[in-house]
């Protein structure tokens, strides 16, 4: 039938044999509303996806690291099940940025459209990172150069906690703090400890304070109204106006200028030091939101209140700076190492070393799995047997590395000291392997160790 509609149009042309007919299941305007309705479905930042119109073959073609939690999320749509075989799941490791970003990394200060934004937290119950701003500026924030930054407030569990609104404070910690956070993981964003320090300049964050012994530091801010000003704390247990609790630290600047205006608020409040800067809080407010030339002090929502939210401010602490392998052959074990940058990711060509180990004494046969890997201070096992995949954490060991292998039906494990650095393996330092069971071993096992210096 479709090659009987379009025949006519074929009529005297040349080239009409070389025209193949085929039957759409949707129109255009069908895949649209189909596309549309997998974007309203599924949040970004639950399960981060592109999406787009393949017209050749009529097909939705999704794209996503999480190909079948995509799927799963999206077949509990009955609407969306109908389509399923319109839809063409595609494998893509990360998404999607702006070509026009200085850096890979979403920094920490950057001006936004109403406020400033402060340091990348880290969640305390799963380490997530987020950006954080004061409390009382607008829940969707975005860059001036229009990077929008995530969920925010009480959506999905993230923070909001907002001193200023009325009748009533926003959050679980009313009039104690002045912070939000944004899960900016929605955009692909890496968040980095790093912050800008000025209009071009920028600096790692080395370290945290909390404010008992910070009265009389000298400390700056670099915020969107008023850029890099300093001031010296004067006060730890601050009680503002409009958040009338002791608190907040302020900072005067001692001479007759503006050290903070409107804007200027989620600033992060930092004391540069030899190798970057220390963290101390987040910019909540200041005399006047106009600048009028006798702004002379500024108040902060300090490190102790960020911590009792459940967050920290994201440091060099965090950073993993190797990654270590293991891996053995019948005879030999070799030890593969891959350096990282200050964000965690691949710096370099990796390395390799032989273990100068031994295997289990007076064991024989093909080693059928083996695992090892230490990540900050606990173990933890995966082992894949019988088709089902199973992971348990052991006791913490710190500064150690534990093997565990099958070797001709016979298990083996022991644990294997760190240099003092932990950048290493000591395996001069090995102990003899210790038999822990014997059986069927399992089909596979794997891991990795990442160590920090």
């Amino acid at each position: 039938m479709a090659r009987k509609i379009i025949s006519p149009y074929l009529d005297g042309i040349n080239w009409a044999t070389s025209v193949e007919v085929r039957v759409a299941v949707h129109t255009i305007k069908e895949l649209k509303d189909i596309q549309e309705r997998i974007v309203q479905t599924v949040p970004h930042a639950d399960i981060p996806f592109e999406s787009g119109i393949d017209y050749e073959t009529g097909k939705i073609n999704l794209y996503t690291p999480h190909l079948a939690e995509l799927q799963n999320k999206l077949q509990l749509d009955e609407a969306i099940k109908e389509y399923s075989d319109s839809i063409e799941y595609i494998y893509q490791e990360r998404m999607s940025e702006p070509a026009a970003l200085k850096y890979p990394y979403l920094l920490g200060g950057p001006t936004l459209a109403s406020c400033t934004a402060g340091f990348v937290f880290v969640r305390s119950d799963n380490n997530r990172r987020v950006m954080s701003t004061a409390g009382h500026c607008d829940n969707i924030q975005y860059t001036t150069d229009g990077i929008y930054f995530g969920l925010t407030g009480n959506e999905n569990g993230w923070l909001e906690n907002d001193p200023v609104a009325t009748p009533n404070p926003i959050g679980p910690f009313g009039e104690d703090m002045d912070i939000q956070v944004h899960d900016s993981s929605v955009r692909s964003f890496d968040l980095t400890n790093e912050i800008y320090t000025g209009a071009s300049s920028t600096a790692k964050v080395i370290s945290s304070r909390t404010k008992a012994d910070t009265r009389w530091e000298w400390v700056c801010k670099n915020g969107r109204s008023t850029g890099t000003t300093c001031g010296q704390i004067t006060d730890i247990a601050y009680a503002p106006s409009y958040a009338p609790v002791p608190r907040y630290v302020r900072v005067d600047s001692g001479i007759y200028y503006d050290i903070a205006c409107g804007g200027d608020s989620g600033s992060p409040i930092f004391q540069f030091l030899a190798n970057g800067v220390a963290a101390f809080g987040i910019l909540s407010g200041t005399q006047d939101s106009i600048c009028n030339g006798g702004n002379t002090y500024f108040f902060y929502t300090p490190i102790d209140e960020i911590n009792r939210a459940g967050y920290s401010i994201l440091t060099t602490h965090y950073k993993q700076y190797f990654v270590q392998n293991v891996w053995w052959t019948e005879t030999t074990c070799t030890e593969y190492k891959q350096a990282l940058d200050g964000n965690g990711n691949s710096s370099g060509a990796p390395t390799s070393q032989p273990c100068l180990t031994n295997l289990p004494a007076g064991s024989s046969g093909t080693i059928e799995s083996y695992t090892a890997y230490v990540v900050g201070n606990h173990w933890r096992e995966a082992i894949w047997r019988g088709g089902v995949g199973y992971t348990r954490n052991l006791h913490p060991v710190h500064g150690k590395l534990r093997e565990a292998m099958w070797r001709n039906n016979v298990g083996y494990v022991r644990d294997v000291p760190l240099n003092a650095t932990n950048t290493n393996v000591d395996w001069a330092s090995a102990p003899a392997w210790q038999q822990c069971c014997t059986g069927s071993p399992p089909r596979a096992q794997g891991g990795d160790i990442l160590t920090q210096p």
